[in-house]
């Protein structure tokens, strides 16, 4: 049968409030070794991104794939004047 040969790399991170949401500390790629940087998914890669000060994810991995679950247009619709920022998104 088939063997994944999936690994997890956790990283160092802050709760950032104006966020309410958890960011890297530092440059996270560098996180992984050189010999396993095939593929990074990245879970939220928004909150990845915010503050990376890195290399570009595309050029430390071979394939970058990010997964978003954050319903942006839902809070945009909470906000005041919701539905034109909805729109707009």
């Amino acid at each position: 049968g088939f063997e994944p040969k999936i690994k997890i790399t956790w990283y160092p991170g802050r709760y950032a409030t104006d966020k309410g949401s958890i960011v890297p500390v530092g440059d996270i790629t560098t996180r992984v070794p050189k010999q396993d940087r095939d593929v990074a998914i990245l879970e939220e890669p928004e909150h990845l991104c915010w503050y990376h000060p890195g290399a570009r994810w595309t050029s430390r991995f071979k394939h970058v794939v990010g997964i978003i679950h954050t319903n942006y247009l839902e809070y945009a619709k909470r906000e005041e004047d919701g539905e034109r920022k909805e729109s707009i998104l």
